[in-house]
């Protein structure tokens, strides 16, 4: 009786392809045994599922161990390409029939007789093997490499995107997406750690390709540091412009890029002080830090500069001062509402030509297409290396990029400048949102939001008859001249007691500083407010004709660069006004 190992292999491990093949092959193999082979007797039955394209299977290597131990005399599959597609387990098999320790080869869809000519024949079968897998291998690079150059993505669609199998792209999944988008968001205020960021993608409830699993660290690494979300193809180290709908924008992912990379180790936290890392001391310039004591929270100069007169504050009193400042900016619901239907008036007596300024970025786009296609050739040419062709093209492709951006901002046309007054206007109700609210951390983030460059001074409790004087009060007699001292009952002078003892100072950003600056109408008419032109024009126009000069609506600009140059130009007296509130409206 002839001893035999059987064996049966499919391609792939994964549970949804191929699923049925190995049953199906060892349902053909007890068939064929039965009727061609019946003295065969089966000693071991073996079956994998790992691809014969490289050498290295654990399974079939452990079949042909046992063959040379002389366990078997012969092996049946379903075919030699079940047992290789490589050279090297191809030359092995070849090998061990020569030696004598495979006798018989048995394949229900080839016959194979052990002689010269027989084994001439399985060498050239493997042969085929061989060729077959290269050359779909070459298929399916070629395609992909098509598909990559038309900007569609050629895998399984990223968390966050499915694949259309009709148009044979990648879509925004409509549940998933906007997620992917908070996790940005969330990730891009800087408060979140990697760990934070896993949970907090649970808490919104996303998951990954398994659902009931929480996305680990190095998953949310890998999703926020992948620009595909923001409309690039990063594909074995080259970039390539998608033409898929980018789940966020350019600059989200640029800022939690920058964020990613700065990032360091978080140190544990015994206290949580809401307005440390914030402000600085007028006096000396070191930070302004917290500490507890006997349940109360304390903020001071750190002094780590050495002497400093500034003095300690409480948490109450400082978020009174905080509030005081939020007021300077607070205007009435009916402001407010006044203001967004002006913005619509406008928005219908507008309008510009930009046909030209199109044309020029169509031609900018078009002159960097025309750079890539002749740095490809020179590197089909050989004259670069892969890498500075890499290298050069992310470059080109990233330029590319902005422009394109730039271009659907100019398609928003003459609005868009407007738009940005209307969004500033939409959000004009935080500051009575700030003010209403308890929450310390919700009145820090307005503060960040819409300011900057936080100084603190402290003047210490006052002696009577004593003068305020913030730079000649001096607490360092008190403290012994050190830094980071703790509060004691002798210290009781240096706490300030009352607002005024407080000089707490910031710059408003862009549009916010309009609303601090603006010259209160007392005497006038309209007690609403006079928008888009000097109080003296005796010719109002629309305020194209002031403030959309070419530098504004120059396409090189950011949506930064454009809010910056609208709040000084609102600012100026020589230009116009943005609004001239009555201290009626002014008011909350």
């Amino acid at each position: 009786m002839q001893k035999y190992f059987l064996y049966a292999r499919k391609s792939s491990d994964a549970e949804d392809r191929q699923i049925l093949s190995i049953e199906a092959q060892l349902v053909e193999l007890q068939e064929y045994i039965k009727n061609k082979v019946p003295d065969a007797y089966i000693v071991e039955q073996f079956t994998e599922a790992r691809t014969a394209r490289e050498s290295g299977r654990i399974i079939f290597n452990k079949m042909l161990s046992k063959i040379e131990k002389g366990e078997a005399d012969g092996i049946i599959a379903w075919h030699p390409d079940r047992l290789a597609r490589n050279s090297v387990d191809g030359g092995r098999v070849i090998y061990l029939v020569d030696k004598g320790c495979i006798k018989y080869l048995e394949f229900p869809t080839y016959r194979f007789d052990n002689s010269a000519q027989g084994k001439f024949m399985l060498n050239i079968i493997f042969g085929q093997s061989k060729y077959y897998v290269d050359n779909l291998s070459e298929n399916v690079k070629r395609g992909i490499r098509q598909k990559l150059r038309r900007g569609e993505w050629p895998n399984y669609a990223r968390l966050g995107y499915v694949n259309n199998l009709k148009t044979k792209k990648i879509e925004p999944d409509s549940i998933i997406a906007p997620k992917i988008k908070q996790l940005f968001e969330q990730y891009a205020t800087g408060e979140y750690t990697l760990d934070r960021l896993s949970l907090y993608a649970e808490s919104i409830g996303l998951f990954g390709r398994h659902k009931s699993k929480r996305i680990t660290k190095s998953n949310i690494v890998r999703t926020i540091t992948n620009p595909i979300y923001c409309g690039i193809i990063r594909y074995n180290g080259e970039v390539f412009t998608g033409v898929h709908e980018p789940i966020i924008s350019k600059e989200l992912f640029d800022k939690v890029q920058e964020i990613y990379k700065n990032k360091s180790r978080p140190k544990a936290i015994k206290h949580k002080f809401f307005f440390t890392g914030l402000m600085k001391c007028p006096n000396c310039g070191c930070m302004i830090t917290a500490e507890k004591q006997k349940g109360f929270v304390y903020y001071r100069c750190t002094k780590k500069k050495g002497q400093c007169n500034s003095g300690y504050v409480r948490e109450e009193l400082l978020t009174k001062k905080i509030n005081e400042q939020i007021e300077r900016v607070a205007v009435s619901d009916s402001l407010i509402q006044y203001l967004k239907e002006r913005i619509d008036r406008e928005k219908q007596n507008l309008s510009a030509s930009v046909e030209q300024e199109t044309k020029e970025l169509d031609k900018k786009i078009n002159d960097i297409d025309n750079k890539t296609n002749r740095l490809l050739d020179l590197y089909l040419e050989n004259s670069i290396s892969k890498r500075d062709f890499s290298k050069k093209k992310e470059f080109m492709l990233e330029e590319k990029l902005k422009l394109e951006q730039h271009l659907k901002y100019l398609e928003r046309g003459q609005f868009y400048w407007l738009e940005l007054l209307a969004e500033f206007i939409n959000g004009l109700t935080e500051p009575k949102k700030a003010l209403e609210t308890n929450d310390l951390l919700e009145k820090r983030k307005f503060l960040e939001n819409t300011g900057s460059n936080f100084s603190l001074g402290i003047a210490p409790r006052r002696t009577r008859n004593a003068a305020l004087d913030f730079k000649n009060s001096n607490t360092d007699s008190v403290l012994g001249g050190g830094a980071g001292k703790k509060i004691v009952p002798a210290l009781k002078n240096a706490v300030c007691r009352k607002t005024d003892s407080l000089d707490f100072g910031f710059e408003f950003k862009h549009f916010w500083r309009v609303l601090t600056k603006t010259d209160l109408q007392k005497n006038k008419e309209n007690q609403f407010c006079f928008i888009w032109r000097r109080g003296r024009d005796s010719n109002p126009r629309s305020l194209a004709g002031h403030l959309i000069s070419s530098q504004i609506r120059s396409t090189t600009l950011t949506p930064l660069q454009v809010e910056n140059i609208l709040s000084e130009n609102l600012l100026s007296g020589d230009t116009t006004y943005f609004f001239k509130l009555s201290p009626r409206l002014k008011s909350t």
